[in-house]
């Protein structure tokens, strides 16, 4: 039979600070130089209006800078606070660094954060990829796909922001986020910030991202990024029908590494009722790419004792793993 393959590609958007992995993550296009504690310096960026006033970006190689200004469409002048972390000042970043919208690596709290925002009204979490709206009291800084942290709520993505209100239409967009229908009440600080768990592009409960960016699809659902140390690992599911106690069957992978069956049909008195599966040795018991399925019943020995079984046509639903 042929079955689907569902092919794995790298997912570094686990790893630190990889670049055009999510949005708003850059890299720099000219080199940027640690200013002096108390002083600035500007950063080529490719929109400036996508960083708040008042918000920090971390920036590969230099550290945790304060967003003083937008002097131009693409630039934006950094204040070294002294963050515990930042390089020491006159050090360089060169050309490729990273740039993200991050605040400095201190415990959360609501002192910590007031210089971004709070929220002017209760907020109610959604769930899944439901809209819900956050009220600001300053504003002026949200716009449409970044991510912001809602202190003890998590974090959120926006996907709409409403300048007189103040209000941003947001997602859930992490899965360490409290629940949802629990609330967080006004005053609570709000500010830019990158999920702690990323989205695969959509919400984290879809999973779903550009088929043109991952590749193939399954069942709708595009690829989820995946390695085993430097190899691309895929996922291969389908349903095998018995043939006998115990079949061969070819996955369309290149090499097995795991395998998982189990019986997609009700069993009945007498006929299939465990199944098991393994990957052999992947060169010639069995062929590489190609895995056991064997099925079991319960013999006439005693109601404890199992033999391969006699009826066939049973179906096996599994799940292969490999390259």
């Amino acid at each position: 039979m042929s079955a689907p393959i569902l092919n794995i590609t790298s997912l570094s958007q686990n790893q630190a600070a990889a670049t055009n992995t999510l949005p708003y993550y850059e890299a720099t296009t000219a080199v940027f130089v640690v200013p002096a504690v108390a002083s600035e310096a500007a950063l080529t960026v490719g929109n400036s209006t996508r960083y708040a006033i008042g918000g920090y970006v971390w920036v590969q190689g230099a550290g945790w800078f304060e967003v003083t200004g937008r002097p131009s469409a693409t630039s934006l002048y950094l204040k070294n606070n002294g963050t515990g972390g930042n390089e020491t000042p006159g050090t360089v970043a060169p050309i490729g660094s990273s740039i993200l919208p991050a605040p400095p690596p201190v415990t959360v709290s609501a002192a910590a954060a007031t210089l971004y925002d709070t929220l002017a009204q209760t907020f109610t979490i959604p769930s899944g990829a439901n809209p819900a709206y956050l009220y600001l009291t300053t504003g002026g800084w949200p716009v449409a796909n970044m991510y912001i942290f809602v202190h003890t709520a998590g974090w959120f993505k926006v996907t709409g922001y409403e300048s007189t209100s103040k209000r941003c239409t947001v997602i859930n967009a992490d899965d360490q986020n409290a629940g949802s229908g629990n609330t967080v009440a006004a005053g609570a600080a709000v500010y830019p910030d990158f999920p702690r768990t990323p989205s695969l592009g959509g919400t984290y409960l879809e999973r779903t991202a550009s088929s043109t960016l991952w590749g193939d699809t399954l069942d709708g659902k595009a690829t989820i990024p995946l390695m085993l140390g430097s190899s691309a690992v895929r996922l291969v599911r389908g349903v095998h029908t018995t043939v006998a106690a115990s079949d061969t069957v070819a996955t369309g992978l290149t090499a097995v590494i795991a395998i998982l069956a189990t019986l997609a049909d009700d069993p009945a008195t007498g006929e299939a009722e465990f199944v098991t599966a393994s990957v052999g040795d992947q060169a010639g018991l069995p062929a590489a790419g190609s895995v056991y399925i064997k099925t079991w019943e319960l013999a006439e020995a005693g109601p404890n004792t199992l033999a391969p079984a006699t009826t066939f046509g049973k179906k096996i639903n599994y799940l292969a793993i490999g390259t």
